[in-house]
């Protein structure tokens, strides 16, 4: 009788525990397939939605006095192919506010955010439908809580025609 009165403890205190943890926020994120020809450039759109009460920190790192500052957004390809690079990737416009923990102005991002990436095909590259990724390294937070910084992977279906 001991042990199954401590077993209905422990799961009653984990079942409590989990209850009064907030659910992890999540970014939703969707990119629209791209045509390109060998040799040229486009404007890839990612799209990013921050949930509500939560931002994301701007792509440009900002450092203060102290050698510290949030974790800035960062969008990278990941190419298995060789055949794509990424050029200098345009963000939407960022708030810029003071914050009291890093001491300095920082810039944040909310609500639904439309990434431009630049994508530029290789001139090599061969006549066909590929499959790259997105990612997307970044830290979330709502003004009382940071998560940890974490990266995100979004497919990005590419197609070279002539």
């Amino acid at each position: 009788m001991k042990i199954l009165s401590i077993l209905f403890m422990a799961v009653l205190f984990t079942i409590s525990a989990s209850a009064g943890e907030p659910k992890k926020p999540t970014l939703k994120l969707s990119a629209a397939k791209v045509r390109i020809k060998q040799g040229a450039t486009v404007n890839a759109k990612l799209s990013v939605k921050v949930p509500k009460t939560w931002h994301i920190y701007g792509i440009i790192p900002k450092i203060n006095n102290d050698g510290i500052g949030p974790q800035a957004t960062e969008i990278t390809l990941k190419d298995s192919t060789k055949y794509f690079t990424l050029g200098a990737v345009q963000s939407p416009k960022p708030i810029v506010e003071y914050d009291d923990g890093f001491e300095m102005d920082v810039e944040s991002l909310h609500g639904t955010l439309k990434f431009i990436l630049p994508i530029t095909a290789d001139k090599s590259a061969i006549l066909g439908k590929y499959k790259s990724t997105i990612s997307i390294y970044f830290q979330m937070c709502d003004g009382k809580n940071c998560m940890t910084p974490e990266e995100n992977l979004v497919s990005i279906p590419i197609e070279i025609i002539k």
